[in-house]
């Protein structure tokens, strides 16, 4: 499997990263898409895919070369993450080939929560809320990845999501990507949520 350098796209309402993977036998485009007001907080390099790439290789048989460079915690991150896979379901953890470069962005103080309503992310809040946990100061949400959602009904709980950030008085971040149609491709959903949710915390 090949990941490609990834590409910022910025339209009027949106700004888009994506980037071309190579595995199977075939090329795809992989994205992220968020508003322009998350432009100052996008990380525009490979590390959102990086996740579901390594996931799929480790399913598929095949080694992963990631032609962007990345950070060294993500390159040993895979590593560690691909042991799992192994030890989980017997999959060969595959030979990560990248370069390594020091993180485009420093850490600061704000902490986000993937915020999906369920009962996890809605634990967290109200521990959060309680004092029990770290302060979370944002919420971030992946629109779209319930594919037995109607638009009707996918509008309606998006509203209902704005409401819970506004009545708690936290900032929401309101991502999609197209990962959840690609990675059902090869694998259940059960097998990729975690990656693909965690590349939409690794692009802010």
């Amino acid at each position: 499997m090949q990941l490609g350098r990834s590409h910022l796209e910025i339209g009027t309402t949106t700004a888009r990263v994506s980037c071309q993977v190579q595995y199977a036998g075939e090329e795809r485009t992989w994205w992220f898409s968020t508003a322009l007001d998350d432009l100052g907080v996008l990380d525009s390099g490979p590390g959102a895919f990086v996740p579901s790439a390594l996931l799929l290789a480790s399913f598929l048989g095949e080694d992963l070369t990631v032609e962007a460079p990345m950070s060294a915690v993500q390159l040993e991150g895979c590593r560690t993450a691909a042991q799992l896979f192994d030890r989980w379901w017997g999959w060969r953890p595959p030979v990560v080939t990248a370069s390594v470069e020091q993180p485009r962005f420093a850490a600061g103080n704000d902490v986000g929560l993937l915020f999906t309503r369920g009962i996890d992310s809605l634990a967290s809040l109200v521990a959060s809320l309680d004092g029990a946990e770290p302060t979370i100061t944002r919420l971030i949400t992946i629109d779209g990845i319930e594919p037995s959602h109607s638009p009707v009904v996918a509008a309606a709980v998006w509203h209902d999501t704005q409401a819970m950030a506004h009545a708690v008085g936290l900032p929401i971040h309101r991502l999609t990507t197209n990962l959840r149609d690609e990675t059902a491709r090869h694998l259940t959903w059960e097998h990729a949520h975690g990656a693909v949710v965690l590349g939409a915390a690794l692009l802010l």
